[in-house]
């Protein structure tokens, strides 16, 4: 049984880098339809959307998987 950890890195203009713990759960990779023979695997993908004070944030999100050795 292998588990998920998905991961919120974003930039918020005058306040800096903030990290938020999104999930941890063992559905995300059904839900996800990744299939791997890899041991760790991360994919990364970058969102752009408006915050309240209408600026860019650049959001970053980490998925890692940890898979089965058997």
């Amino acid at each position: 049984m292998g588990f998920d950890i998905i991961v919120n890195i974003y930039w918020l203009p005058g306040c800096g880098l903030k990290v938020t713990f999104i999930g941890l759960g063992f559905y995300l990779s059904f839900l996800l339809a990744i299939k791997s023979l890899t041991y760790f695997q991360i994919i990364f993908s970058l969102i752009c959307h408006w915050n309240k004070l209408n600026t860019i944030m650049w959001s970053l999100v980490v998925y890692l998987r940890k898979g089965d050795l058997s």
